[in-house]
């Protein structure tokens, strides 16, 4: 029986080890070659940092870590350098404190990705994060670079009571994607989360680019499990539960049984619909 990924929000080690995978990557292709720059808001813990991990790793190693998975025989581009921005990490109670935990953030990003020398020293002397992302993305070539922003609302959402700081950390964030859409030839592909779909205009832009795949039929299931995903990926997770629950050996459960643990998932957790 295969581990669950409790916890575990990296792509890659959930297929080295082994680990419960759903397969959602016919989803992601479709995605990727339909729309190059997209947002997706989802509640908490329905799996956006594992979405946006398995992107970074299909940009940036091709299909290596895709072995028997829908995609496999669908992808042939080229690998990218992908800049992953995890906002989450962002934790500031004003707007001083977002430019320097956000500079820290994206300094960091350029010295991984092995920007050269002279522009990680002059996005060094900017005072927030818009000007550094300026003077790192003007200078790349077309479709050079990937973009991955998880999380973007956390630190609006942790300034929800001071209007004030929300308000000015908005305008940093929107300031920053601004220069971003002015560089658009640099991005083969940006993909945005967040909990909250705050007023795009005002956060991203009126003509932002950004396709807001939230409420779209297409991408209803990109994250969380549909039932039938449940009985086909955790069958044997399902199986011992229904064995622990009725007390009972695994040999002995019935697919009554099981429906009834079913019916008990979808009436704690069936509360969601994006479509």
């Amino acid at each position: 029986m295969n581990e669950l990924p409790i916890g575990v929000q990296d792509f890659e080690s959930v297929r080295t080890n082994d680990m419960v995978y759903v397969d959602k990557t016919d989803i992601i292709y479709r995605m990727i070659r339909n729309c190059r720059w997209n947002f997706i808001s989802r509640p908490r813990l329905f799996g956006k940092s594992l979405l946006v991990s398995t992107l970074e790793s299909l940009f940036s190693h091709g299909t290596e870590m895709f072995r028997g998975l829908a995609i496999e025989k669908l992808w042939t581009e080229k690998t990218y350098r992908v800049m992953h921005l995890d906002f989450s990490y962002i934790s500031c109670g004003t707007a001083e404190e977002f430019d320097a935990k956000s500079r820290e953030l994206f300094m960091g990003e350029l010295g991984r990705l092995r920007f050269p020398r002279e522009t990680i020293e002059s996005c060094g002397r900017r005072r927030d994060l818009a000007r550094m992302a300026w003077e790192a993305f003007s200078e790349l070539e077309l479709d050079a670079i990937v973009l991955l922003i998880d999380e973007y609302d956390t630190p609006l959402n942790r300034n929800l009571r001071n209007r004030a700081v929300f308000e000015a950390i908005q305008h940093k964030i929107r300031r920053f994607y601004d220069a971003v859409r002015e560089n658009q030839g640099s991005f083969r592909f940006v993909f945005i989360t967040g909990v909250s779909r705050f007023n795009m205009a005002q956060t991203f832009g009126e003509d932002s680019y950004l396709e807001d795949l939230s409420l779209k039929p297409l991408y209803a299931t990109l994250l969380g499990f549909t039932e039938d995903e449940i009985r086909h990926c955790f069958g044997e997770h399902l199986k011992a539960a229904t064995a622990s629950i009725f007390r009972i050996s695994r040999n002995e459960v019935t697919d009554t049984q099981i429906d009834q643990v079913m019916d008990e998932l979808r009436t704690r957790y069936d509360g969601y619909c994006f479509d």
